[in-house]
């Protein structure tokens, strides 16, 4: 189990030549890494940025379907924004994959989704665990104890067909099959993209800033 520095960049000449994504963001090079290190039918988990898993642009697009051709995607669980403040608020999931011996992108696979809507603290920077705040944690144990159990409203399975035909898009916000019983008015993806990528800009920035003072 690990995780990538989130929404950092590192220059292009710092960058490996043997890394099979050229990319400038070190979640996707971190990914592209854990990838190829393990051995077959070798397992990991990483926990992921949400804008990584349906960024519209090429490398984003390239590293999902990197992983499912090189490996079984067995889970995504999705989790809530919050889960790791007061350090970020940004919203993540964690992937568990598994090295195939033989690469191929295989359509008729199919990969588990466990909605996860909190994780027993209160989700904020005072971050307090008490007994009045929704735990999904047990019920995520005793689903992926049950082989990957489906269960509404916390998972289910996504052919990997319908994955493909999404761009490789692998947020479960997208193939979440449940009506949650109320009327929502969504917005434009393209509109919610755009704001996820101007957010990752201002943080690069803010980042380089912080860099230079340290000069």
């Amino acid at each position: 189990m690990t995780n990538p520095p989130f929404a950092g960049k590192i220059d292009k000449e710092r960058i490996k030549k043997s890394l099979p994504i050229k990319s400038t963001k070190t979640q996707i090079l971190f990914l592209s890494y854990v990838i190829d290190a393990l051995k077959p039918n070798g397992r990991a988990g990483i926990i992921l940025p949400e804008g990584t898993l349906f960024g519209t642009n090429r490398d984003g697009k390239e590293i999902r379907r990197y992983l499912l051709e090189k490996c079984q995607l067995q889970a995504v669980v999705s989790m809530p924004a919050g889960v790791f403040q007061p350090y970020a608020g940004v919203k993540t999931s964690v992937f568990i994959f598994k090295k195939k011996p033989v690469p191929k992108l295989d359509e008729n696979e199919k990969i588990w989704f466990f909605n996860m809507q909190g994780d027993g603290s209160s989700l904020s920077a005072a971050k307090k665990f008490e007994p009045q705040y929704k735990n999904d944690i047990p019920k995520l144990i005793e689903l992926w104890n049950k082989n990957r159990a489906i269960e509404k409203p916390y998972s289910w399975f996504t052919p990997v067909k319908e994955i493909i035909e999404n761009d490789y898009i692998l947020s479960a916000n997208v193939y979440n099959p449940y009506d949650i019983g109320e009327k929502v008015t969504h917005r434009e993806p393209k509109e919610i993209l755009r704001e996820i990528e101007k957010g990752e800009k201002d943080l690069t920035k803010q980042m380089d800033r912080v860099k230079s003072f340290l000069r």
